[in-house]
Parts: C-alpha cells; sequence; structure tokens
C-alpha cells in the first residue's frame, strides 16, 4: 500500500506533471502530458491537474464558495470508452455518462429496503430468515436492521464463493454459498464489520417482499422518484445502460499481473539495498524500468486495457448501480427537499448512523477516524458538519462520492479506469480516491484545507 507520505507527495506535485486522456483521439494514443496551469487559472483547468492518469473522469462540486456564490461545476474529462463499440472515434465523457459507483449501490438499496417498511411489506425487526428460509437457523438473530448498518457479522462472500466454479458470481451463488456454509454469524455487538454479503442478501430480501424483480421495484419506488431517470441497476441480458462508461485496467493487455508482482519485488528489493546504504544496482534499475513501462506507470503515454466486469461486478444490492453526475446531483436534492416518498422516520432511518466501528475490522481501516455507518452510507465529519459518503473500487472504476447537508455541499469523482498508485505498480485505493476529492472541493470552492487551517491556529497561538 502506498505510505501516507506518498499520497501526499502525489497529491501536492500533481500539478507538475498530468497525463489526461482527450476526446475524439485521432490513434490508439490519446493521451497528451498537460503542462501545469498557472494559479488562479479556470476551475476546469484547476482540476483538471489534480486528477491522475485516467481513460475517462466525470467530476462535480456543489455548493456555496468561500464568498457565498453558488457553484455548480459539473465536467467530464476523457472519453467513454477507448475503443467504443460501433464509434469510429471514442465518445467523450459528460455529465449525463452513467458509471458503475459499485458500494455507493448500497444507499439506494437501504432506501429501497426502507420504502417497504413503509409500506408494511416487512419489518426491520424481521430475522432473515423470514425472507430467506434457507439459511442455517445460526442465522436466525440477523435481522434486516442489522443487515442495513452493517452490524450483522455476516461472513464476507469473497470467503465463501469457488471461484473456479463460478467465475462470475450472482446474487443467488451468494444465497446459496451462505446457505451451505457452517460459519455462524460473527457476534458484533453493535459494532460495525462491513459486509457485502449483507446488502447481496437485502436486494433478495426486497425482491421476496415485493413480489418483484429488485431491479425493477428499485427503479420505479427509488430510482425515478429521485429523479435518477437514466440510471439502472444493472441485469446482464435484462436491461440495457444508456450512456455507458467501460471500465479500464492500467498496462497495454490484460496479461499484466505476472509483470505486476515482478515489479513489486523489485521494488521491495530495492528498498532493502538501500536500507542497507548499498549503492543503486544499475541492472535492477533497467529492470524496473522495463517493468514500469509493461504494467503503464511510467511518465510518459499511460496504456490501457478494458476490463469491464469482475468475478463480483453482477451482484445486485451490493454494486451493481450505474449512475451519472446529473442523476445523482437529483437525488442529493431530493434527499435535501424530503422529495423521495419515504416517511420521516424512514429518512431518519436512512441518514442517523448506528453502532460504531470495529477497530480493526470495519472494512476499510477507518476506525480511528471515528466513521459510522447507517443504510449503505459512511457517516464522519468534515469542515465541521457530518459528512454522508461512499467511495468504492471494483473492476475498472474508483469513484468517491461525498454529500454534506447542512451546507449542501457535494463532491462526486467517478472514474472508469484504475490508475497506477504513486509509485510502482500499485493503483489508487480508497483512501486515497477520497482525498482527492476533497481536495477537488476545496479547490473549487476556494475553501481552506483544514491541516493548514490547523497548522495556522497553532501558529497563531
Amino acid at each position: 500500500m502506498p505510505t501516507r507520505c506518498c499520497i501526499a507527495a502525489w497529491l501536492l506535485t500533481a500539478a507538475n506533471l498530468l497525463i489526461v486522456s482527450v476526446a475524439r483521439a485521432e490513434s490508439d494514443d490519446i493521451t497528451v502530458t498537460i503542462p501545469p496551469e498557472p494559479p488562479g487559472g479556470t476551475a476546469y483547468q484547476r482540476v483538471k491537474q489534480l486528477l491522475p492518469p485516467h481513460v475517462g473522469c466525470a467530476v462535480m462540486v456543489l455548493g456555496r464558495d468561500a464568498d457565498g456564490k453558488e457553484v455548480a461545476f459539473k465536467q467530464g474529462f476523457g472519453v467513454r470508452q477507448l475503443a467504443e463499440r460501433g464509434e469510429s472515434d471514442p465518445l467523450p465523457m459528460t455529465p449525463a455518462t452513467n458509471f458503475r459507483v459499485s458500494s455507493f449501490t448500497k444507499v439506494v438499496t437501504a432506501a429501497a429496503v426502507l420504502k417497504l417498511a413503509d409500506q408494511g411489506a416487512l419489518n426491520l425487526t424481521d430475522s432473515v430468515l423470514e425472507w430467506l428460509p434457507g439459511l442455517p437457523e445460526a442465522y436466525r438473530p440477523v435481522t434486516v436492521r442489522s443487515m442495513l448498518d452493517h452490524t450483522s457479522g455476516l461472513p464476507a462472500y469473497h470467503s465463501l464463493i469457488n471461484q473456479n466454479q463460478n467465475p462470475d458470481a450472482s446474487d443467488l451463488n451468494v444465497l446459496r454459498a451462505v446457505a451451505r456454509s457452517r460459519r455462524s454469524p460473527l457476534p458484533s455487538q453493535g459494532q460495525t464489520i462491513y459486509s457485502n454479503t449483507a446488502y447481496v442478501l437485502l436486494g433478495l430480501v426486497v425482491q421476496q417482499a415485493s413480489g418483484r424483480p429488485f431491479a425493477d421495484y428499485l427503479q420505479d419506488e427509488v430510482l425515478v422518484p429521485a429523479g435518477m431517470t437514466e440510471s439502472v441497476l444493472f441485469v446482464e441480458g435484462l436491461n440495457q445502460i444508456p450512456h455507458r462508461a467501460f471500465g479500464h485496467q492500467p498496462g497495454a493487455t490484460a496479461n499484466v499481473a505476472q509483470s505486476r508482482m515482478r515489479l513489486q519485488q523489485l521494488i521491495d528489493l530495492r528498498d532493502r539495498l538501500a536500507l542497507q546504504q548499498q549503492q543503486p544496482n544499475e541492472a535492477l534499475e533497467r529492470q524496473i524500468v522495463l517493468l514500469q513501462a509493461q504494467v503503464g506507470t511510467v511518465d510518459g503515454p499511460l496504456a490501457w486495457h478494458e476490463e469491464d466486469q469482475g468475478a463480483y461486478t453482477r451482484l445486485g444490492g451490493d454494486g451493481a448501480l450505474y449512475t451519472s453526475l446529473n442523476d445523482l446531483q437529483a437525488l442529493f436534492a431530493a434527499i435535501d427537499d424530503r422529495r423521495l416518498p419515504l416517511s420521516d422516520e424512514a429518512y431518519d432511518d436512512w441518514l442517523k448512523p448506528c453502532g460504531a466501528p470495529a477497530p480493526n475490522n470495519d472494512g476499510f481501516g477507518d476506525s480511528q477516524r471515528g466513521r459510522q455507518f447507517t443504510c449503505g452510507w459512511m457517516v464522519d465529519e468534515r469542515l465541521g458538519e457530518p459528512r454522508y459518503s461512499h467511495r468504492g473500487a471494483t473492476k475498472g472504476f474508483r469513484q468517491t462520492i461525498q454529500w454534506m447537508p447542512e451546507s449542501r455541499r457535494a463532491v462526486v469523482v467517478l472514474m472508469n479506469s484504475v490508475p497506477p498508485g504513486p509509485e510502482g505498480p500499485l493503483t489508487w485505493d480508497d483512501a486515497l480516491i477520497e482525498e482527492l476529492g476533497e481536495r477537488v472541493m476545496r479547490e473549487v470552492l476556494g475553501l481552506a484545507d483544514p491541516a493548514e487551517a490547523d497548522l495556522a491556529e497553532k501558529l497563531d497561538d
């Protein structure tokens, strides 16, 4: 994993060199080097400088700036797909482009469950066995509410599914794997144990309680009423995604795993030699540079290949939502104005944090930040107010979605490619993309960096 120093160094030096994708390329190489813009450039230029190498990216910042002016910044960068199917040129990113937003899907899955509770179709205190009776008796204490709040203790489906037998996991694969597992739920005692499994099963609970396919119920009862009319819970073969962005991974071809592993080994060896204060090994450095070129981690035009679907990307309630900047803006406004057809009690359940993060076991390493969870949201404090967010990493995509209802500010960064990390072959992790979102919001709105503000306060004292 990249160190905090590496992360800070990348973010602080991103303005010095940036490789970005350019729409309507005339050849297979769609990257050019953008020289640094001077301080005080347009918001578009300043944001562009902060972005890591990418195929395509969509950025939105909403809220009042430091001068009290209302800002609505929505911009696409790069392209939807390197080799657009049926198109002579790649199509550019726009605020209407739909990205797979992985775990942010949990937010709308939770809204569907709360809608059913409003309708009297289920109770949040129901045992999961009332809706999925094939699960073992040991799961009877697991309630719908505990699944919503990540306090159910359900085992991770990654550890239960044999990918050799089920290379493309489905919701029913997960249900069968949990049903056949001899593992009992972990006793959470009200603490958060982040659970993708819980939200896959919640999608099936919605289907059982409503008597309709989960994707259809979500569309009619949550997405359309929220104004998310172009968003889709993707079910391959049953629906289509308008304005779709396709995912990409770094490297010229999909066969880069071995090179990536070897590169990391050589970098580790170089670091050990440096600790022993040995002279740099020229042959080692040449191998590192060669492998960096193969996996696309050196300065210069970055090679990408399309990797749009992984083993777990077809799981519904967990992460199959495709949405856009436009539809996320509509969602934030609908929640702010309480225009979704949910009762006040349901809204409170949706937005009230429950439970405390379990130390070193909350799925994101956020226990030291005091972060809590509620109905799909991750909740903490930023800039002196509550922040509701979810970041996500899935095959070919990275994203952070952050909403601050008190000030009605929001920042969204959606990428249809997984950029390499600040050093070596490591890719951008969840924490790094979240930090990028925070920096983009501060840049567009002209807000002070909390770390710099704290330092200034200490200097004044």
